[in-house]
């Protein structure tokens, strides 16, 4: 304290320790807590109750969620008011220092509203003219992103009341908890908060109290959108309202939260917008790192000074790096100069010197809307370097879009942009490379006369003349190689495995000759040749190569190097594909999580791509559903909704949804991704015949024999002609046939094109257990409708034992063929048995987060039906 007997800074740094010391305990320590003071101050030990006071419910109710304000209502302790003008009253909503907050509704409209009563207990002159003020200052503010006030009246008896919107939703912190929200949903809804605000400012209005449990989240019910709501403006302060009395300011003060109150209010000093700056830089600070800037709770009077009048907040990209556990989980940014720009936009809005902070935050909504439009920022030091940088980010999709027009179908040059940027140095020798490459790709579309391409030109012929012209750099070895192999790999994704095998067996043959297997770039080609592998059906030849390929980039480069990551993320991929998720999820996180800082949106999205596909197939399907809905966000910002990428998405979450027993959802994402898929790829492409298989698949659920028939035998004509009859793809097509010939009642059909999938299927160079398992359950049904139940349980065990080999005992697939088997067995008269295999079936089923609507019903009416057979038996 000064001279005066008021408070000083050190004495406001030392309450402000003592009141997070004192929030850190449970509630029924803190009196104890505060006896224990006894060598403090008595105007310190006054200011410290009372803030605890107001945090334990002086502020208005709608400081908090609505759960947590049930919750602190003392049941008894206010009286119950039916009934407010037109307004019935439901529940008590909450009970703070200054009143009560009710929930009601009007009688017509029907309509659910908060009122918030001052009675007559806390009728102190302060306390009303807080009211009054709270009153007047939502009487002015009309923004969507403000909590409305929609009247004002007093009781017969005189006592004031308003009629507010109801705010039913999670606070900010909260919902990105719950949701898992990424950097641009939390940076989405900060901007609606900051609008929010500055609707305020334009209105006089400062609200001194911005903190996350005075900001709502609500979703909108027709597009599920999540919507601002900002609450309580039980203190705010008009900027023409000439408060100047040092006690009226002290008593202010111990109504603000500290955490994330400005330097000028804990000093006492005058404020203004810039006041709000501050708390939005501390909240902004706390999305993205998931910690407060400043921990003062275990400070010495003398230190929290320190502290808050010299110290400087970590940036934020190192305090988000660091991971620590508890709190919100920090954000993943996708590339190093997002985090400087992040790191500027946080320690300018919450700079200890006014002059150096946002002016408002209006300045600042232009700051992060540069950052989103890849401009240069107004809070980081003008360069030549880190304009031209923004520049070209900035326009990025522009060259990239540019660049499509050439090469509509084949997709050529983007792809071998994303190649090249993954593979690019800073060293001249790479510059220089590159403008070699540039060349090669503006030749590729010019003629001898230098004219642009033919119409007739097909993705065939272009593909032919890129390798034409890429056998002329014999001179250049390392730019030859990069052709071949980026070339190589357009060929694998068109479904041309030859092709892709002449180009990337060369590239790595190249490589190995002229680098040594031990060199980064051999790796990218063993990558290469391990993921056309894989498309070749062959499982064992892709895993070694790609394990092999990610030895070697661990030996050259850091964990957390992008390099390493695609390496994890193609290894993944492959092991996935094998059912060996335990290892294949570790991998794809680890490389999601690196990809989200350092990595290239769009190989960040693949590799979220294929960890979400793995989270499918080992029957983690809400997992997988909310990663596939960040996908289709992110496909969309990068892409449009009319790419292949985006199409990529929409099948997977249709997958989902199939496996769900939401036959319905399927159709419409699978119908919606054939139509993006027939445009850019055409009707005889690998992704085209997969969509239509497994379109033809939900068809078949969907009793719509004809039209899945339709689907399915193009799918099948298009994987024969390109994969030859003996591929895995072509068997599984055959299995989609069969079912339907099933369901029609063609079992001789069904009979035959199971077995010959069962053919494939074993016949494989490694062969897939867990088709085995699927082509033999199937046989089970066939046998099971012909009511040879004997042949249908033995084919349902023989599938048991082939998926125990690759999944888990609570995998979906392995329940479903449980439930058969009990069924099967009831059909036998084995109803000791079936029981056993039904309840266990019953309950895996039941333990999914989101099971299988059909399956869970049919597994629960057998278990009936045999448990009533056994109770007739027992009671004989």
């Amino acid at each position: 304290m000064n001279e005066k007997g008021t408070l000083d800074a050190a004495a406001w740094a030392r309450i402000q320790s003592l009141f997070h010391e004192a929030l850190s305990l449970p509630e029924d320590e803190r009196a104890a807590f505060l006896e224990r003071l006894t060598e403090e101050a008595p105007l310190v030990l006054a200011n410290l109750r009372g803030m605890l006071a107001v945090d334990a419910g002086e502020a208005s109710v709608m400081d908090r969620g609505l759960a947590a304000a049930a919750g602190s209502v003392l049941e008894g302790t206010a009286p119950r008011i039916a009934q407010f003008g037109p307004y019935r009253t439901e529940s008590i909503l909450g009970r703070g220092g200054m009143g009560v907050v009710y929930r009601a509704v009007r009688r017509d409209p029907d309509a659910r509203v908060a009122i918030k009563v001052l009675r007559d207990p806390f009728l102190s002159p302060a306390r009303q003219e807080r009211f009054q003020r709270e009153q007047q200052i939502l009487t002015r503010l009309n923004h969507p992103a403000i909590a409305r006030l929609y009247e004002a009246n007093t009781l017969e008896d005189g006592t004031p009341y308003f009629v507010m919107e109801l705010v039913e939703g999670t606070t900010l912190v909260d919902h990105c908890r719950a949701t898992g929200a990424d950097l641009y949903e939390r940076l989405d809804l900060f901007r609606q908060v900051c609008r929010g605000v500055l609707e305020a400012h334009r209105h006089a209005v400062i609200h001194r109290d911005l903190k996350p449990s005075n900001i709502m989240v609500t979703r909108e019910e027709a597009s599920g959108t999540a919507r601002i709501k900002l609450l309580d403006f039980g203190i705010a302060k008009e900027l023409r309202d000439p408060t100047t009395d040092v006690t009226q300011t002290e008593a202010e003060l111990r109504l603000m939260t500290p955490a994330y109150a400005s330097p000028e209010q804990i000093r006492g000093e005058q404020i203004g917008v810039a006041t709000d700056v501050y708390s939005l830089g501390v909240i902004l600070y706390e999305l993205l790192t998931g910690r407060m800037p400043f921990d003062l709770s275990r400070l010495s009077p003398g230190q929290a000074e320190a502290c808050l009048l010299t110290a400087e907040p970590e940036k934020p990209s190192i305090r988000a790096l660091r991971g620590e556990e508890g709190g919100l989980k920090p954000v993943l940014v996708p590339g190093n100069q997002d985090w400087q720009d992040l790191d500027a936009i946080c320690l300018t809005a919450m700079h200890r010197d006014l002059k150096r902070r946002y002016a408002s935050v209006e300045v600042l909504l232009q700051d992060l809307d540069r950052f989103f439009q890849h401009e240069p920022l107004m809070a980081r030091p003008d360069s030549t370097s880190y304009r031209l940088g923004k520049f070209l980010k900035r326009h990025t999709r522009d060259v990239v879009a540019v660049a499509l027009v050439a090469i509509v179908l084949a997709g050529l040059t983007a792809f071998y942009t994303w190649r090249l940027r993954l593979a690019r140095d800073a060293a001249l020798a790479e510059a220089h490379k590159s403008a070699r490459i540039h060349r090669f790709m503006l030749d590729l579309f010019e003629d001898g006369e230098g004219a642009g391409p033919e119409r007739s030109l097909t993705v065939a012929e272009l593909m032919d003349r890129s390798v034409a012209k890429a056998d002329a750099f014999d001179a250049d070895p390392e730019i030859q190689s990069s052709l071949y192999q980026t070339l190589g790999e357009i060929y694998r994704s068109l479904g041309k495995l030859e092709q892709a095998e002449q180009l990337i067996a060369r590239t790595l043959a190249m490589r190995k000759a002229r680098l040594g297997v031990d060199h980064p770039d051999t790796a990218s080609s063993l990558t290469s040749l391990g993921l056309l592998r894989q498309a070749q059906d062959k499982p064992g030849e892709a895993e070694d190569l790609t394990r092999q390929a990610l030895e070697v980039l661990r030996r050259h480069f850091s964990k957390d190097h992008p390099r390493v990551a695609e390496g994890m993320s193609a290894l993944g991929f492959v092991l996935a594909d094998a059912r060996k998720f335990e290892e294949a999820i570790g991998l794809l996180e680890g490389a999601v999580a690196v990809l989200a800082r350092k990595g290239e949106r769009p190989v960040y999205a693949l590799a979220l791509e294929r960890l979400a596909n793995a989270r499918a197939l080992n029957g983690e399907y809400a997992l997988s559903e909310a990663i596939n809905e960040r996908l289709l966000a992110l496909n969309e910002s990068l892409f449009t909704t009319k790419h292949p990428n985006y199409a990529d998405t929409l099948i997977n979450q249709a997958w989902n949804h199939r496996m769900q027993g939401h036959f319905d959802k399927a159709e419409r994402l699978y119908r919606q991704a054939l139509e993006i898929n027939l445009h850019y790829h055409g009707d005889q492409h690998l992704v085209t015949a997969s969509n239509r298989a497994l379109l033809g698949g939900v068809l078949e659920h969907l009793k719509k024999y004809d039209e899945a028939t339709l689907h399915l035998g193009k799918a099948l004509a298009i994987r024969k002609r390109l994969l030859g009859p003996h591929h895995s793809r072509v068997a599984v097509t055959l299995n989609g046939l069969a079912n339907v010939a099933l369901n029609r009642g063609d079992y001789a059909t069904a009979e035959a094109m199971y077995k010959e999938t069962l053919v494939v299927y074993r016949g494989a160079e490694r062969p897939r257990p867990d088709w085995i398992g699927t082509g033999l359950s199937n046989l089970g049904s066939l046998y099971y409708r012909q009511g040879k139940y004997g042949l249908a349980e033995r084919h349902a065990r023989e599938a048991l034992a082939s998926y125990a080999k690759v999944l888990p005992p609570d995998h979906l697939e392995i329940a479903i063929v449980r439930t058969k088997l009990g069924v099967f067995l009831m059909h036998q008269a084995c109803y000791v048995e079936a029981r056993r295999e039904l309840i266990h079936a019953y309950e895996t089923l039941a333990g999914k987060p989101d099971p299988n609507a059909f399956w869970l019903a049919f597994a629960g009416s057998s278990l009936d039906d045999v448990l009533a057979v056994l109770e007739v038996a027992e009671s004989q």
